[in-house]
């Protein structure tokens, strides 16, 4: 998880640890670039269950959407929908 300069953001790293998150819900504007790279961090170097919500996502042309989607699904993540969630995500 990093911020917009690839730095760690440490604090955020701590926080989750610390409340120990096994799965996240990722969402954003840019799939192609902000979503994927948090999506590929989660699953990566966090060994975390890591789903995309598609609908809650705008990726910048529709190659690099699709590119980031086969990315995060070769890496290990999954796709889920907001409607999903709502159904069968308990918080």
């Amino acid at each position: 998880f990093k911020d917009e300069e690839g730095n760690n953001n440490e604090d955020f790293i701590k926080f989750i640890v610390n409340k120990n998150v096994d799965t996240v819900f990722i969402c954003g504007l840019a799939l192609d670039y902000c979503v994927k790279e948090t999506a590929l961090d989660a699953v990566k170097y966090f060994d975390m269950k890591t789903f995309v919500i598609t609908d809650a996502c705008c990726s910048t042309s529709l190659d690099g959407g699709m590119m980031a989607n086969t990315a995060m699904l070769l890496e290990g993540g999954g796709m889920v929908t907001s409607a999903f969630l709502k159904n069968n995500v308990k918080i």
